[in-house]
């Protein structure tokens, strides 16, 4: 789901941490809790550790940046749309043929190892751009070497779940996860501010450059960590080749997984619709710059840290489906509240309403998936979920594109924010079905 961040950053962690969700079971016994700051033993599970950490500092370098990056060489809106639209669709529909490439290599790890290196390359590229390219070439590329960066990242990732659900125990896992989310966010509020400083503080595209390089020596760093590694032997049985989609006729004995996907797609649609281009119009419209970006992506941060612990005790108490109304109710409003953006600071409380509200609503929303999903063949429902939600997507971005060129960005802030009303109530009247039924007993109601 899109949150207060860009359109991509929501996009990866989307995946990478409903990946985490599936591998994560709930212990028979109350675990400690692990600060984030606390590192694991030596071995698999820190160079796992410092894996996150530093891969979390190369995206806060550069994800933010590459539609700013983007615009600084003269793209449209529309360009922009482009930019984030064909990541998103193109980057979703590399999980399928990433899942089979991963079961043909000879080990997970030298896959993602491989994948993931050729996807840090591409921020490397990007920083290059500006080295004897036309000008008239520079934003074609920027799009290539962006989709090929999300292409390579998702080929990798069902390599990269499955061999993560065997490097950690299952008894460690939700306190292992939150120490290595804990520090993910703590470097996200570190680095993306930093970024923005240090592209404002060069003349050009400099501080871009810069910005892109110090991404790629990090997201190396990553991948050396990574292949330190041992991978375990495999313990699963042997894969059984044939379709890797349940047939349709499968998925429409589900209702309520059926609604669901209708639901994420209308929804994706209409978050993307004004998402991408929120920092666009922090930069353009406002006095904004590039520091504005990296600082108030930071406040969203610390608050989303702070906000999502109470959230998990309120998903666990009322339900997914009922937080997720809670928090749906205000994400509209959120958006409306662009309209009345005339200055950096003017984004201060929104960004603060977001840091409240998102994390409920993302993290609801991945329970909502696990419920409505059976288990014994959730690898294959979240693929399609993720793939439908992708198009929309994709299709969001592409129509907020534009609609910014004929109409002005506030058409989009409308737009999107009337969008979120109907998805509210698409969720309140028409994704309400008993979960039960969706896995196939007998129903009983939510509520």
């Amino acid at each position: 789901m899109a949150t207060y961040a860009t359109h991509e950053t929501a996009s990866v962690r989307f995946r990478r941490h409903l990946a985490e969700l599936l591998m994560t079971k709930p212990a028979e016994k109350p675990l400690p809790r692990l600060n984030a700051l606390q590192l694991p033993a030596p071995g698999s599970l820190r160079s796992f550790w410092y894996d996150g950490l530093l891969t979390s500092i190369s995206d806060s370098l550069s994800l933010n940046f590459v539609p700013l990056f983007a615009l600084k060489l003269g793209a449209t809106t529309g360009e922009i749309g482009v930019l984030n639209a064909t990541a998103g669709f193109v980057g979703t529909m590399m999980l399928l043929p990433g899942a089979r490439l991963g079961e043909w290599w000879p080990n997970r790890k030298s896959f993602v190892a491989l994948t993931f290196s050729l996807a840090r390359l591409m921020l490397l590229l990007l920083a290059l751009i500006p080295f004897g390219v036309p000008a008239g070439s520079a934003v074609s590329l920027i799009i290539v070497f962006n989709l090929l960066r999300v292409v390579f990242g998702n080929l990798g990732l069902p390599a990269w779940t499955s061999l993560s659900a065997s490097i950690v125990p299952e008894n460690i896992r939700g306190r292992y996860f939150a120490s290595r989310n804990g520090i993910i966010t703590i470097a996200s509020i570190i680095f993306a501010p930093l970024a923005g400083y240090l592209i404002v503080r060069q003349s050009g595209v400099i501080g871009y450059q810069l910005t892109f390089g110090l991404a790629f020596l990090a997201g190396a760093a990553a991948v050396l960590f990574y292949r330190r590694i041992e991978e375990p032997r495999a313990a699963e049985p042997p894969v059984v080749r044939g379709k890797r989609f349940p047939l349709l006729h499968r998925i429409l004995q589900r209702p309520y997984f059926v609604r669901l996907c209708i639901y994420s797609i209308f929804w994706n649609f209409a978050l993307n619709l004004a998402v991408p281009f929120f920092n666009i119009y922090l930069v353009e419209e406002t006095t904004g710059d590039e520091a504005s970006v990296g600082y108030l992506a930071a406040i969203g941060s610390v608050i989303g840290l702070v906000s999502q612990q109470y959230w998990g005790r309120v998903n666990d108490r009322l339900g997914a489906r009922k937080t997720l109304l809670m928090t749906g109710a205000v994400i509209p409003f959120i958006t409306f509240g662009w309209l009345f953006v005339r200055s950096p600071w003017h984004v201060v409380p929104i960004n603060l309403a977001s840091g409240i509200v998102w994390p409920g609503f993302n993290l609801a929303s991945f329970t909502l998936v696990l419920e409505a999903t059976p288990e014994e063949r959730r690898p294959r429902y979240v693929a399609l979920l993720n793939t439908l939600t992708g198009i929309g997507s994709a299709v969001g971005a592409t129509v907020g594109g534009w609609m910014i060129e004929l109409y002005g960005y506030h058409s989009i802030f409308w737009a999107s924010g009337l969008l979120r009303i109907v998805g509210w109530f698409m969720l309140a009247f028409f994704v309400k079905e008993g979960v039960t039924k969706a896995l196939g007993h007998r129903q009983v109601a939510h509520e």
